[in-house]
């Protein structure tokens, strides 16, 4: 990074270390590497300041370390913080900076010139505020880490004003104190007659400021890709910001994201951070996004060792377990959640009675979804509580339970509880009702063929998408329109079988006809058109 100004200060202190002591404690062919280090603790990626770190370890040794201790404390504090920001365990490194901070000068150092003094222990309980990344740590283990810290978020305010005459350098003052607005920033206590800042809100720097400071900006709050971009751009080594850029771009995949682009910042980070439980999950999560929950289980079962309870990604081995019909190592995913009492507990007790439904343990998979029941209300569990109470032939509580996931938002586009509502009906031989509601089915598995149809032709249509992802997606849409119009011609069939059985041959005769456009109904139409003339049809489902 070019900073003149920066490098004649840092050339001026190295020169004053050498000629301020009659033993020259600092090296002159040590001058150098010093004024280099500082410069990489100014570019700020992490693998910068473990570089600097390193230059002032080999230098900062007998007489010389006195004057480089503090240039290693402030670096030690950066990686700290940053190995927070990255999903990274940072005790190892913070447990360095307490033993570094004992070494800092005092004012009865006894040293010639008056030493900067850096109150090491205060630096220390500011960093311990810091709360970890979000997404890497179980979301109940991160709030429970601010939680512990909220006695002393009053005093933060005081803290901020604090650093500035701190003994820190600017840049790590500076460094230090957005850490904390940025993460407490709707906490922090006002002035009389000022309004809270808003979550959308940032703090200024100055356009000249190092990359270390912009990229503090850069992932405060909500992080935008310019400035990352920018900030690679300055500093090639700063895989650092392909964490950011990879989660900014995971969450856009589904609306046409560049997944080569994305592939790429997911794989440089991992690569370079294979035990930070971010990274496991942000690469487990793309490849799931992208369609291959095959590739995305190692990820997610890498986050589990690093972090037992983290719920994304537990609930991601679930989900992909069962879409690939692997239902009893499923259960036992599943049933981990449920034991860990996850904040997303009531998805491992759906998934759960999912799977032992497709394995047909009934009993057992009616449990769960009660108990899921109590806990929340949503379309998805009380759709699986009517089929499963349906699968029973308890067909009371499964009316109930399929209505109420009907009338929940969305209800509209809930073709599978519709069509277990006509099943119920069928089931109590109640002929016009069945065959109203298969009728009604007809339109909710057509709304679905024509919103994919207009999916496709809009991905077909989209150039700048990845070939490989596009093609996924592609023959994914291809599968719902074929299951969706597949379903639609079966609830024709089953609309006119039962206005058959009701007695209603005209409602029951353009409802055949439709059903007779899917091949595979064939042989059951034929039957059928036979038993409108002279006969009377089975029940059928």
């Amino acid at each position: 990074m070019s900073n003149d100004p920066v490098r004649r200060f840092c050339l001026a202190l190295v020169l004053l270390w050498a000629a301020g002591c009659a033993s020259a404690p600092i090296k002159k062919s040590d001058a150098a590497p010093l004024l280099d280090a500082d410069q990489r603790v100014l570019s700020g990626c992490y693998d910068c300041l473990i570089d600097a770190r390193e230059t002032y370890e080999r230098i900062g040794v007998g007489k010389a370390r006195p004057l480089v201790i503090n240039r290693l404390f402030e670096t030690q504090i950066l990686i700290v913080l940053r190995e927070i920001d990255l999903g990274l365990d940072w005790q190892p490194s913070l447990e360095r900076a307490r033993a570094l901070a004992k070494e800092l000068p005092t004012a009865q150092s006894g040293s010639k010139a008056p030493p900067v003094i850096i109150d090491g222990a205060r630096v220390l309980a500011l960093v311990n505020l810091v709360p970890p990344d979000d997404y890497g740590w179980p979301s109940a283990a991160a709030l429970a880490y601010r939680r512990d810290r909220l006695g002393a978020i009053g005093k933060i305010g005081q803290e901020l004003t604090w650093i500035e005459q701190s003994g820190l350098t600017p840049a790590v003052g500076q460094f230090v104190r957005m850490t904390l607005e940025c993460n407490y920033q709707t906490s922090l206590p006002v002035a009389p007659g000022e309004k809270p800042r808003p979550s959308s809100w940032k703090p200024a720097i100055a356009p000249d400021a190092p990359v270390l400071v912009k990229y503090r900006l850069a992932a405060c709050g909500f992080p935008t890709d310019p400035p990352f971009k920018e900030i690679r751009s300055l500093v090639p080594r700063f895989v650092d910001t392909s964490y950011w850029q990879g989660r900014l771009a995971v969450a856009r995949i589904r609306q046409g994201g560049d997944i080569a682009a994305t592939r790429e910042h997911v794989e440089a980070f991992y690569s370079r951070f294979p035990k930070s439980s971010s990274a496991t999950y942000l690469r487990g999560a793309f490849n799931q996004q992208i369609g291959d929950c095959r590739a995305a289980l190692p990820f997610y079962e890498e986050t589990i060792a690093l972090q037992p309870a983290h719920e994304r990604a537990l609930l991601g081995v679930v989900t992909c377990l069962s879409y690939g019909k692997r239902h009893e190592e499923a259960i036992v995913a599943a049933t981990r959640m449920v034991e860990l009492k996850t904040p997303n507990v009531d998805d491992g007790l759906y998934w759960r009675a999912w799977n032992q439904r497709e394995l047909g343990r009934l009993p057992e998979a009616r449990t769960d979804i009660e108990t899921a029941k109590k806990r929340t209300v949503n379309g998805q569990i009380y759709t699986l509580a009517g089929i499963i109470e349906h699968d029973q032939d308890d067909l009371a509580p499964a009316e109930i339970d399929l209505k109420v996931a009907l009338s929940l938002s969305e209800g509209k586009e809930n073709c599978e509880a519709a069509w277990y509502l006509g099943l119920v009906s069928m089931k109590r031989q109640d002929w016009p009702r069945a065959a109203s509601l298969f009728e009604g089915v007809m339109g909710c598995y057509q709304s679905r063929q024509d919103e994919n149809e207009a999916f496709k032709r809009a991905m077909s249509a989209n150039q700048d998408i990845d070939a490989e992802f596009k093609a996924r997606q592609l023959a994914n849409f291809d599968a719902v329109i074929q299951e969706s119009a597949s379903q639609r011609h079966a609830a024709a069939y089953n609309a006119a079988h039962f206005y058959a059985r009701a007695g209603n041959v005209d409602k029951a005769k353009p409802l055949l006809e439709i059903a007779a456009r899917d091949p595979a109904l064939a042989g059951r139409v034929a039957e059928l058109r036979k038993l409108i003339g002279g006969g009377t049809p089975d029940a059928s489902s």
